[in-house]
């Protein structure tokens, strides 16, 4: 006799220990084999495409958007303003940005000026967005950090020499300036010394250690060494 398949779903169990079936009419069994289960192959049928989405509303414009209004706080009510002559002139209080614009611009448009909400023939006024500062170039990680300085990069610092003889190590500082040697003072490490020196050097208008935007890398002479005598024959 041939085999009878009925609908169902399985809810646990394993191939080991057999499965747990709810079948369609209600019914459950547990411990089902599984070359008793077979998966159901539903006919496939091409659905229509979608209808193409409406674009995202735009979101409600805010004080950002508009020119002439400006509130004090986040929860205070936004207001209007307008320079006129060099004077400032205040146009009200509104419970919405959209209103504080629309009384910018009956103001603007007595005087020609771009307006937020632009008829046919007129400019649609522009919030001038205010530039941001670029941050100065950041000194090395030794610096940001605090760890010593590698001994190998002191003697490429300028204006900076290790004191002989000290207990502690220590690091002096100077420059010259109009032909005197000026003391810049007694650092526990090298970098310090270096950006005493670095601030003496930018007053002159010198190339510095640790140079930032548009400024001159430092760099320290090199002694040439002697050469060697000639043997005596």
């Amino acid at each position: 006799f041939g085999k009878q398949w009925y609908g169902g779903r399985i809810t646990g169990g394993s191939a080991l220990i057999g499965y747990d079936v709810v079948y369609d009419d209600g019914d459950r069994e547990s411990g089902v084999a599984a070359e008793l289960i077979r998966p159901i192959i539903r006919e496939f049928v091409e659905m229509p495409p979608e209808p193409p989405r409406p674009p995202p509303a735009a979101e409600a414009a805010g004080e950002d958007d508009f020119v002439g209004i400006y509130r004090k706080s986040k929860t205070a009510n936004w207001e209007a303003g307008i320079k006129v002559n060099g004077e400032r002139m205040h146009l009200g209080t509104y419970d919405s940005p959209e209103a504080a614009a629309r009384a910018y611009d009956e103001k603007a448009r007595a005087h020609g000026r771009p307006v937020n909400f632009p008829r046919a023939g007129e400019q649609q006024a522009k919030k001038q967005r205010k530039r941001a500062r670029t941050a100065p170039q950041s000194p090395p990680q030794h610096i940001l950090f605090g760890s010593p300085l590698p001994e190998e990069d002191d003697d490429g610092l300028v204006g900076i020499w290790r004191a002989p003889g000290a207990r502690k190590p220590t690091w002096k500082s100077s420059i010259t300036v109009a032909g005197e040697k000026v003391h810049l003072g007694s650092f526990s490490d090298p970098i310090s010394a270096a950006q005493a020196y670095d601030a003496k050097a930018r007053e002159q208008g010198r190339p510095v250690n640790f140079p930032q935007d548009g400024e001159v890398k430092a760099e320290k002479n090199q002694r040439r060494a002697r050469p060697a005598a000639a043997p005596s024959p």
